[in-house]
């Protein structure tokens, strides 16, 4: 026994399995207890020294337990759990001297258990193979099957088929049953692969009803049971292609009336869709009664797909040409369909009942209609009183309500700054609301309140001072903008690539370029990143028609040459007036500044040219 421990707490689980075989019922009680002891004292121990030992103590207890039960809640431990290679075939070298009835006892109650893997299924297989005795199909043995199957179509150097992996599986008839038990499938099964895959499971699965491994018509009934009980949609689904794959036959699909109703009433797109198609057939073969149609088609033409109450519009039509005298019953029906919300179904459905109006017999079918027919709008008013007449209240001449907001009233953009404090004030603000640590502020263009407006007053602004009052602004903005990452260590390329970014950093590029913080060779380099390709995104065009009008603005700085922009909006829309911007290029003019292409180009745009802001 002693020599068993310290295998174990060296971690030689190889050599574990003829240790234990080695000793007799009570000494394997006895080593046992020392086990459980060093599994307490195990968890206390830092990661590495446990998963050195963690195997090894796995196999060990396994091999000394007495009962199935214990042996299977040994195994199933969770601080046991935790390996790389998996130690079932030692497991199961120390468990070969045990009577065949306690292996598939331990089988069945290690199937049981939650969170198995493919390991897990081999493991239960050998035990049940070891035993003679048929594998225990539970849920949870599904989910590891499942997983060992798709684990093996990569297998080797050619991708098998999912079906050749199933019937090469004994057990595979069993457990595929089994899928259409399960409250929820695994998610291997879930996983959606093309209908002409070689990897896909509802195809894989029905080759197996061709192989005659699993019964077809347990396998039909067992998908309208699922379809009908609802789920996951992408459970769904895979009942779904079974069944279309399968087909029911005429006999089954009569069988299943009811079914298909309440289907095409309740059920997800695809499955409504479905059963739609099974009612048309049925109702082709005069297997649908009226009274039936009528009753599912009141629920299908209260859903929203679009795609589906066309359909059943369409199946009612089918039904009134065949049988005319079948109007009062199924005109009632069509009426659902007068509360879409499609335009384009309330004129099917009304051109459906003033083709049939006259086939009615029973009085209240009209008065019924009419009422399903009045709140019908205005696009369909005069074919309604055309066809029911006083049956039809008058619509109330009511004066027109305007719902709408009233449209917001130009207001005149203020002026910029006109004093060193004031824009710097205003400047720092727009660069720290979104600065962080290390980035330029991505937003620093943009302003939730006064949007691109309230960065050309701040553009402006700095260009009027730091051509009046340079040294004043430059020493106030390194005041007020300390600590922010780009003054103290300056641009980087990656803070001006517009592809790199999602808005502007316009009010940065400028500032960094009035302190100095930008050399000639970089200003060159990086005002050239602004000239995005064609093949980019809107967003880096957009973005680089900012950084620009902001290197061209950092530019003029530079010189002094330039009063002021052109392109400032006079209101608060953003739109400039013409003679404001004549006025700008008279001055322009008479002071010999030129004007920059990008900011003349952007005045130019803001023109109002229909006399309003």
């Amino acid at each position: 026994m002693n020599e068993l421990l310290t295998a174990v707490r060296d971690g030689r689980h190889h050599e574990v399995p003829p240790l234990v075989l080695a000793l007799d019922r009570p000494g394997r009680r006895a080593a046992l207890a020392e086990l459980k002891e060093l599994r307490k004292e195990a968890r206390g121990w830092d990661w590495r020294r446990r998963d050195r030992v963690r195997k090894a103590l796995l196999v060990a207890g396994a091999g000394c337990q007495t009962g199935a039960a214990a042996c299977a809640a040994w195994i199933g431990g969770r601080d046991l759990r935790d390996w790389t290679r998996s130690p079932y075939p030692l497991i199961l070298a120390t468990l070969k001297d045990r009577d065949p009835a306690w292996l598939g006892d331990l089988a069945r109650r290690f199937a049981g258990r939650a969170a198995l893997s493919d390991a897990e299924y081999v493991f239960v297989g050998e035990l049940t193979r070891t035993a003679g005795v048929p594998l225990p199909v539970t849920d949870h043995l599904v989910v590891g099957w499942t997983e060992l199957v798709s684990a093996a179509r990569w297998r080797g150097r050619t991708h098998r088929p999912l079906a050749e992996i199933l019937r090469a599986d004994p057990h595979s008839a069993a457990l595929a049953a089994r899928l259409f038990e399960m409250p929820e499938l695994p998610p291997q099964v879930d996983f959606s692969d093309a209908p002409d895959s070689r990897d896909h499971w509802p195809a894989a699965v029905c080759a197996l009803v061709d192989d005659g491994a699993l019964d077809r018509a347990r396998l039909v009934e067992r998908c309208v049971t699922r379809l009908l009980r609802g789920g996951r949609s992408v459970d769904l689904r895979f009942f779904l292609a079974v069944l279309v794959r399968l087909g029911a036959t005429d006999e089954e699909e009569e069988r299943h009336l009811r079914d298909w109703t309440a289907m095409a009433a309740d059920g997800i797109a695809p499955v409504a869709s479905h059963a739609q198609q099974v009612l048309v057939r049925l109702d082709e073969r005069g297997a649908l009664p009226t009274g039936v149609l009528a009753e599912v088609s009141g629920a299908v033409l209260f859903r929203q797909e679009k795609k589906l109450v066309r359909a059943q519009l369409t199946l009612l039509g089918k039904a009134l040409r065949r049988d005319p005298a079948t109007a009062d019953e199924l005109l009632v029906a069509v009426a659902e369909a007068f509360g879409h919300e499609a335009v384009d179904v309330q004129e099917r459905a009304l051109k459906l009942v003033a083709r049939y109006l006259p086939r009615t017999t029973v009085p209240e079918t009209r008065e019924r209609l009419a009422s399903a027919a009045e709140p019908l709008g205005p696009l369909h008013r005069e074919t309604v009183t055309a066809l029911f007449g006083d049956l039809v209240e008058p619509e109330p001449a009511e004066a027109y309500e305007e719902f709408l907001p009233p449209a917001a009233e130009p207001r005149p953009l203020e002026p910029a700054p006109g004093t060193v404090a004031e824009l710097v004030e205003e400047v720092a603000a727009r660069v720290k609301a979104h600065a962080s640590e290390r980035w330029i502020p991505s937003s620093a263009v943009l302003d939730t309140a006064a949007g691109i407006t309230g960065f050309e007053r701040s553009l402006d602004g700095l260009v009027r001072l730091a051509r009046t009052d340079r040294e004043e602004l430059t020493g106030a903005l390194r005041e007020a903008l300390a600590g922010v990452h780009f003054v103290e260590h300056g641009l980087s390329p990656y803070m001006v690539d517009p592809r790199g970014v999602s808005t502007s950093h316009g009010l940065s590029v400028v500032v960094a370029s009035l302190l100095g913080l930008v050399s000639e060779r970089d200003r060159s380099a990086w005002w050239a990143m602004a000239a995005v390709p064609g093949g980019a995104c809107a967003h880096s065009a957009l973005n680089g028609v900012l950084l620009d009008r902001a290197w061209e603005a950092a530019e003029a700085m530079e010189s002094g040459r330039v009063p002021f922009l052109l392109a400032t909006p006079t209101w608060h829309t953003g739109a400039l007036d013409a003679a404001e911007l004549v006025e700008r290029l008279r001055v322009y003019r008479e002071s010999g500044a030129v004007p920059g292409p990008a900011d003349f180009a952007q005045a130019l745009l803001r023109v109002r040219r229909c006399g309003g802001p």
